[in-house]
């Protein structure tokens, strides 16, 4: 027997087993004699009799789906196949816990019949969904053989995360490698298996074959080492990250970034700094892994000293004026920290952005430059062109339209660079205000005028608001970074740091808020909204309706972490009352993000009165936003994106709600189906983490403990995950993670004296109470 026919043998033998175990366990016995006989009828009757049949086994619901299914099993085979309209009504009626016995139907399905069901196979949409989605994901890998359909199922198995479905791409593509099979079939199995985080423990094994035999597969492939940081870290990739193919290239710079998130999720700080050590010591012409390596080493680490050589590096390259002002910004954080003065290398940088950076911006491309602007604009778009989804004709012309109308490639660089001298601006201020410097007001000056720049150069009735100032504060190593990360501090970075040193660097982040709130909010009224209290500066009541930057909900979000809640509430509540009304659905998002954190505070204060109303008008914005985009996906660029974001934040909502009524309402049954329809929603590691946590309430501790191995631990994670742990009975782990939460999570003394309270009245770690470490680690200090 071959390789190919053994994996081929293994996957039909386990789905074989699930099939069993379904089956046994099917309520057959459910139907009624009268849906057998409408099923009867309905096979036999002619097409044109067939639909008043169909509405009465519709109206049955599950027994006359199930009565149809017998029906058709009793008499499918290849002779007698299953008429297509038996089958559209079985797919329509059946739901997820009869995906077994539908497979059964295969044999005697003509291709499209089979293309549907192996589609139906993949939906994740079916009520049950997720309890019988290994069964699901085992039927789709029977498909991976077919020659009509086998590349459909690789593709599809990419949303099936599981250690059967990874060993089994596995199996399918070395094999394929090395028959040679057909590029179109190896680059889908590649793209799935570098998709699943249980791909981990073969992606080296894979990418070695592929490196020696199939050396075009390794960008479909890169992507697998995100779950693998160590072989970054060994080495392994340095080979790839001096390749200039566009293609390797933009799949490693992709892989580094997702691996920087996984390492950054989990707090593994010093871990990213190894890396763009390594690095910029393998392609030192490249400034960007310098930048990353002096960023981390300032605003992740609050270790100036270790951005020296990366910054020494940088000193040495010939750096344009975007990376020569970050490089400012970066030393300029690290000087404030080390007690140094900022202001001598800003008021360099300044200059230098002032004399390089053109008063005006480029020529606007017009009717004169058309060829110029086309070939411009057909180098911008190669990309796209190269992966999916390709881009249609109408789509092209008004993509170039608007090309046109920013100036061409040379006017989307002078924007960027004038937002970065923005960002310079903007955290110059915020820096020389904290060392109460009368200056400082000039920089505030020179940013508004910055501003105002590129707001004139800007067609906002054709191209929508610019959002200049926002995406200045945000921009890596510019102000709300230096305020959230640098200041703030995160569990690496406090390690060692005295508790004076902590509270100073606090203080610090709290008058940088401020200072910057109330620095914009009289400059730019239509976009910056004031703090409580603060004089509003009128709008001009004839102009537009602007959208407001997030500035202010970010000092309230930071109040919340640090455990100053009535702080944070105090600005949640006054944002959400002057946003009531508005127009903008970019402002109408904005309330319901300000609801939602709003409705986290009042869960943790156990007011389930003010969580359900402010979770109830966050829900009804999302759901709103998440009906239309799938019910008119051609008014968005990317309707697929964009309707897993809107996702994520219903399943974010459901998860609030589970909390809630679990917690503080003391409903389980409500809070655990809201935690179905969010992991449903959204397969994300917390959302798993939290379903494992509710398998364990309903006894299912196997499962839970099944699903907690797909996930890494990271500080998201700590809590469900000590909860699901005491609920199996590992009360070992569920101190150790709990433990790891309070100390990493809550980075004050208020905030863990918080959490030590939620803790102690958490029904999930009830059988922690009365071992002395759990009492101990919740007391109140």
């Amino acid at each position: 027997m071959t390789a190919r026919r053994l994996g081929h043998f293994r996957s039909n033998h386990l789905l074989s087993a699930a099939v069993l175990v379904v089956v046994a366990c099917s309520p057959a016995s459910a139907q009624s004699p009268d849906a057998g006989r409408l099923a009867g009828r309905f096979l036999a009757a002619a097409a044109s009799d067939r639909s008043g049949i169909a509405a009465d086994l519709r109206g049955r619901g599950g027994a006359g789906a199930l009565a149809l299914l017998d029906a058709c099993l009793e008499r499918a085979s290849a002779l007698f196949p299953v008429p297509a309209a038996a089958l559209d009504l079985l797919l329509e009626l059946c739901p997820a816990s009869q995906s077994a016995k539908l497979m059964q139907l295969a044999p005697a399905l003509a291709g499209p019949g089979r293309g549907r069901l192996l589609r139906w196979l993949a939906r994740r949409d079916l009520p049950g969904f997720r309890d019988h989605e290994q069964v699901r994901s085992l039927a789709i890998v029977s498909f991976l053989d077919d020659r009509d359909l086998g590349v459909v199922a690789a593709e599809l198995l990419a949303e099936f995360d599981s250690a059967k479905v990874a060993q089994a791409l596995r199996h399918r593509l070395t094999d394929g490698i090395a028959a040679a099979e057909p590029r179109t079939r190896l680059m889908a199995l590649a793209r799935s298996f570098a998709r699943l985080r249980a791909a981990a423990p073969h992606v080296e094994d894979v990418f070695a074959i592929a490196e020696k035999s199939a050396a075009w597969l390794v960008p479909e492939l890169l992507p697998a080492f995100y779950r693998r940081p160590d072989l970054a870290l060994s080495g392994r990739l340095d080979r790839w990250a001096r390749v200039r193919h566009p293609a390797v290239r933009q799949r490693f710079d992709a892989l580094i970034d997702r691996i920087d998130a996984e390492l950054g999720n989990r707090v593994e700080h010093s871990r990213r700094l190894a890396l763009y050590a390594r690095l910029r010591r393998t392609d030192a012409e490249r400034p960007e892994w310098a930048l990353r390596e002096a960023h981390v080493a300032v605003f992740d680490l609050a270790r100036p000293q270790q951005a020296r050589a990366p910054l020494d590096a940088l000193a040495l390259l010939p750096l344009d004026l975007d990376d020569a002002l970050e490089a400012t910004c970066i030393a300029a954080v690290g000087a404030y920290l080390d007690g140094a003065d900022p202001e001598p290398g800003l008021v360099r940088a300044r200059t230098r952005a002032t004399a390089e950076w053109p008063a005006e911006p480029p020529l606007q491309v017009s009717d004169l430059l058309p060829n110029a602007t086309w070939d411009d604009f057909e180098l911008s778009r190669t990309w796209r062109v190269l992966v999916p989804p390709r881009v249609g004709d109408s789509e092209f012309k008004a993509r170039r339209e608007n090309f046109m109308r920013v100036g061409g490639s040379e006017g989307i660089a002078w924007r960027a660079t004038g937002r970065r001298r923005l960002s310079l601006l903007l955290l110059g201020y915020t820096l020389l205000k904290l060392r109460g410097r009368p200056a400082a007001t000039g920089w505030m000056d020179d940013a508004i005028e910055t501003h105002e720049r590129l707001q004139g150069a800007w067609q906002a009735d054709f191209l929508g608001e610019a959002a200049d100032v926002d995406r200045a504060l945000s921009m890596r190593s510019g102000a709300l970074e230096g305020l959230q990360r640098a200041f703030e501090g995160n569990d690496e970075s406090l390690r060692g740091m005295t508790a004076a040193l902590r509270k100073q660097r606090l203080a610090a982040a709290e008058r940088g808020f401020r200072a910057l709130v109330d620095g914009l909010a009289p400059r730019v009224p239509e976009q910056v909204i004031e703090l409580p209290g603060s004089p509003r500066t009128p709008v001009d009541p004839g102009g537009r309706e602007r959208p407001f930057l997030d500035i202010t909900g970010a000092f309230a979000r930071f109040y919340q972490r640090i455990g100053e809640e009535d702080k944070a509430v105090a600005i949640l509540d006054h944002l959400a009352e002057r946003l009531v009304g508005t127009g903008l659905h970019a402002n109408r998002t904005r309330r319901a993000n300000h609801l939602f954190d709003r409705a986290s505070i009042a869960i943790d204060r156990r007011n389930p009165d003010v969580a359900l109303e402010r979770l109830r008008e966050y829900m009804a914005h999302y759901e709103k936003l998440h009906q239309d985009v799938r019910q008119n996906p051609e008014r968005y660029f990317d309707p697929d994106q964009t309707r897993r974001w809107y996702a994520s934040r219903l399943a974010a909502g459901h998860i609030s709600l589970a909390v809630l009524h679990n917690v503080v309402v003391g409903d389980p049954d409500t809070a655990r189906q809201h935690c179905r329809t969010a992991y449903a929603l959204d397969d994300s590691e917390f959302n798993r983490v939290l379903y494992a946590c509710y398998l364990a309430r309903d006894k299912r501790g196997e499962e839970a403990m099944q699903l907690l191995t797909t996930v890494d631990p990271s500080p998201a994670l700590f809590y469900n995950m000590a909860c699901t742990f005491a609920l199996t009975g590992a009360p070992d782990k569920a101190m150790h993670f709990l433990s790891l939460d309070i100390e990493r999570n809550h980075h004050t003394v208020k905030a863990r004296n918080r959490q030590r309270q939620w803790a102690q009245k958490d029904g999930d770690l009830a059988a922690l109470r009365g071992d002395p470490r759990f009492e101990e680690l919740v007391r109140k200090r």
